[in-house]
């Protein structure tokens, strides 16, 4: 499977999302909605996921990494359904 190219336009769609949801005071809710899906979507990620969250890094790392990993996952599917549109 070849992932598609992200366009500028999906990105500028995925931050304006994100200032929406911290203006909004969901951001949080928003970001467990999508990490929700992830696992859903690919039970074997938690494999990599959950050894992680549970692991001694500090907290600030593991924000970080979700953040990572929400982001990607929201911006390629996003991408991707726009791809299966054309």
């Amino acid at each position: 499977m070849k992932l598609p190219i992200i366009t500028e336009e999906t990105i500028k769609e995925h931050l304006k999302e994100v200032e929406d949801a911290k203006k909004s005071k969901t951001f949080k809710s928003k970001s467990d909605e999508i990490f929700k899906e992830i696992l859903e979507e690919n039970p074997v990620l938690t494999e990599i996921v959950i050894p992680t969250l549970e692991s001694k890094k500090p907290e600030e790392y593991k924000k970080g990494y979700l953040a990572g990993i929400t982001t990607i996952y929201d911006i390629l599917k996003r991408q991707s359904n726009k791809s299966k549109i054309k």
